[in-house]
């Protein structure tokens, strides 16, 4: 039961990150991994450790909605 729940939370929320530009090269990478990343502006990459279900769509969009 306990493997169960842990898999369908895993489902439901998945990991993600916010990516950022290394400088001067084409790579991106977690911004809280990577502190001199730069966010591109007026643009918000995420990266979803998941694959996307309806389960855990609104997920994704509510945790990055206000920034």
């Amino acid at each position: 039961m306990i493997s169960f729940a842990k898999i369908l939370l895993q489902v439901t929320r998945p990991r993600t990150a916010l990516l950022g530009n290394l400088p001067g090269t084409v790579i991106y990478r977690n911004v809280e991994q990577y502190p001199e990343t730069i966010k591109v502006p007026g643009v918000l990459i995420v990266r979803v450790d998941s694959a996307i279900y309806f389960t855990n769509s609104n997920y994704a969009r509510e945790r990055y909605r206000f920034l």
